[in-house]
């Protein structure tokens, strides 16, 4: 009865340790080192302190149930799930890459199976698509993220549900806004009005104080030979 009870133990404990740790991550610090499956909530990846130590305690999870956000860091390479075999999320994209300005490359070494709710990865406002623009290995990066995607949902390569690129909108524009800037256009042309009026009453009154001062001196010269003349005559009586 006794061996029994041991096998059964035995066979719970080898289960336990090869099946793992169902974790629900609350916050990055609170996490477990021994988390195997990740569920309950989006595994958010952001204000992170130091990269080696979350790495470390990310290194034996396998699978993610509710997606994963990465926000808002300064990276070039993200490799903190190098060891994750699946990535799932029913209620929308299982990753989502947000505002992250340096973003290079995207190291999923061992994700076999990618499945969101409309598109399996999202780029919201992020450096990732730029770089596998440009850079081969940044889209190769992709292309494996694409065939996780493909082997999970059972789609062809190049499936339009795969990726999506979110650029920031533009904000509405305050009504206040608009009556100040009207305002300011309107007085900016007023003044400009006014400027050209003055310019042009400056410009106006100096022609007609040169007019005045050549003819004064027009007649200055004048009285200056008339009386010229009339020494030269008495002189000459």
């Amino acid at each position: 009865m006794i061996s029994w009870k041991i096998f059964i133990l035995a066979v719970c404990l080898r289960f336990t340790l090869v099946s793992g740790k169902d974790c629900v991550p609350t916050t990055l610090n609170e996490l477990d080192t021994d988390c195997h499956t990740i569920s309950g909530k989006t595994l958010t990846i952001q204000n992170v302190e130091d990269k080696k130590e979350l790495k470390e305690t990310l290194k034996n999870v396998r699978t993610i149930k509710e997606g994963v956000l990465v926000i808002d860091t300064d990276w070039e390479v993200f490799d903190l799930l190098e060891n994750v075999d699946n990535i799932y999320n029913s209620k929308g994209p299982a990753l989502v890459f947000s505002q992250n300005k340096r973003l290079k490359r995207i190291k999923l070494n061992s994700l076999a199976n990618l499945r969101g709710k409309g598109h399996a990865v999202e780029f919201v406002n992020d450096n990732f698509p730029s770089a596998a623009y440009e850079s081969s290995e940044s889209l190769s990066d992709l292309r494996e993220m694409e065939k996780a995607a493909n082997r999970a949902n059972s789609k062809p390569v190049c499936s339009p549900d795969f990726m999506k690129i979110v650029k920031p909108e533009t904000e509405e524009s305050d009504p206040f806004t608009i009556v100040f800037l009207v305002f300011a256009v309107i007085f900016a042309i007023v003044d400009v009005a006014l400027a050209a009026l003055l310019i042009r009453q400056y410009t106006k009154n100096k022609s007609g104080g040169e007019k005045t001062k050549k003819k004064k001196n027009k007649k200055e010269d004048k009285k200056g030979k008339k009386d010229g003349k009339k020494k030269e005559t008495q002189k000459d009586k």
